[in-house]
């Protein structure tokens, strides 16, 4: 594999931005497992050395239809010739906001954002302005970014660690922060009825709760992946799928908490939100989505990854201390390494996940690029599903996989 202009970029990288980038997803710890991609089509990216990846990141998991669906650039370019519609109200924003409520029928008002980190920092004013209180819950392997005033971590799946943090701090509690799916350490599911007793404190504490569904959203079916656990929240962030990869997000929840948003002077809102080109993405992704077809692909491809990592994969591990499970949500998976009788396979916690893990990912992420297979540097990034990855794609991805173990695991 060439690497020469790849590390040339890198270089320049360096000395231009702090830490080498501007997104601590793709902080290049190690040049060895990064690539400069120059073009991205279907599911096949091309980096600037001219090497050929085989995709499984997707743009942080927005592309479900592929990179470059013609069908979505193609409404959005005809809806672009009657201009970029920045800061003016557009009649778009309106369909899309009926859209998404259309599938979201415990909130009943919805604000746009440009991005992710804004639209959390809101939902933390709301709240604080909502209880008149200052403290907010987050839970470590979740990503929440960076905000002021008092916070407190609480580990995952921890009832008891939960029902002492609401004895000692519950009436001075502003909001609950969590994702239905946290996914800022790789996969970590959560017990329903965890998520189920972080609701029912919140309602006795007066504490607003925030589910974070930016991952989950629409990625499995028409709508959150709470509902199907029947349980409700005061405030949902969306995102991912809805935006196509560009910078757009949205609170929704009661009226009574997104309320003071119409209070808003012109200098403390989102510039750009609800800007043309991103409504019209999220419009498209939606409107293809509604049929049910596309989530039965990604439901599909998921299960035959799932079959075939069980009958390919896992035997290699048979009689070795350390082995590697697959962990998987529709359309999204992560591979971890853990060590037999001392670590879970499919964690729910932080300090569940085995220690070695990034260093042997790391050396399995670059055996797969030499492969011409991309998955995230980040040993708790996510991989992901689109509807372009059939079975050829996933036998291509397993045989690669297979070469790759058996070159970094001890004794071969």
């Amino acid at each position: 594999m060439k690497k020469k202009t790849t590390l040339k970029v890198l270089k320049n990288a360096a000395d231009l931005f702090p830490g080498a980038t501007n997104n601590a997803e793709r902080l290049p710890r190690d040049w060895g497992q990064q690539i400069i991609v120059r073009k991205a089509k279907g599911i096949w990216l091309t980096d600037e050395d001219k090497n050929t990846f085989l995709d499984f990141y997707l743009g942080q998991g927005t592309q479900i239809y592929g990179h470059t669906n013609p069908e979505i650039i193609g409404f959005a370019r005809k809806q672009l010739k009657k201009g970029f519609l920045t800061g003016y109200y557009n009649k778009k924003e309106i369909e899309l906001a009926l859209l998404l409520l259309k599938y979201l029928p415990q909130a009943e008002q919805i604000r746009f954002f440009t991005g992710r980190q804004a639209a959390l920092q809101k939902a933390v004013h709301l709240a604080r302005l909502q209880t008149n209180r200052e403290r907010v819950l987050v839970f470590d392997g979740s990503r929440h970014g960076t905000f002021g005033g008092l916070k407190t971590h609480l580990p995952l799946n921890d009832d008891l660690a939960l029902e002492n943090y609401f004895q000692q701090h519950g009436n001075q509690t502003a909001l609950v922060m969590i994702e239905t799916l946290p996914t800022g350490s790789g996969l970590l599911p959560q017990r329903p009825e965890f998520l189920q007793k972080i609701r029912s404190l919140t309602i006795e504490a007066g504490a607003v709760l925030l589910f974070d569904e930016t991952e989950t959203a629409f990625r499995a079916a028409m709508g959150t992946a709470y509902s199907n656990l029947y349980l409700d929240c005061d405030v949902m962030l969306l995102g991912g799928v809805i935006s196509g990869g560009l910078p757009f997000c949205a609170l929704a929840g009661k009226k009574e908490i997104l309320a003071p948003l119409a209070e808003e002077l012109p200098g403390d809102s989102d510039t750009e939100a609800g800007y043309l080109l991103g409504t019209l993405t999220a419009l498209a992704y939606l409107s293809k989505l509604q049929d049910g077809s596309i989530h039965q692909q990604l439901i599909e491809i998921t299960d035959y990854l799932e079959k075939q990592f069980a009958r390919l994969i896992a035997p290699l591990f048979e009689k070795r201390e350390i082995a590697l499970s697959l962990q998987s949500w529709t359309g999204i998976f992560n591979l971890r390494f853990y060590r037999r009788g001392l670590e879970l396979p499919e964690p729910r916690r932080l300090e569940d996940i085995f220690m070695e893990h990034a260093q042997l990912y790391s050396r399995l992420q670059k055996q797969l690029l030499k492969r011409g297979i991309y998955l995230p540097p980040s040993p708790t990034g996510l991989c992901y599903l689109s509807i372009l990855h059939r079975h050829k794609e996933i036998d291509l991805f397993l045989e690669a996989l297979r070469v790759s173990l058996n070159k970094i695991l001890p004794g071969n």
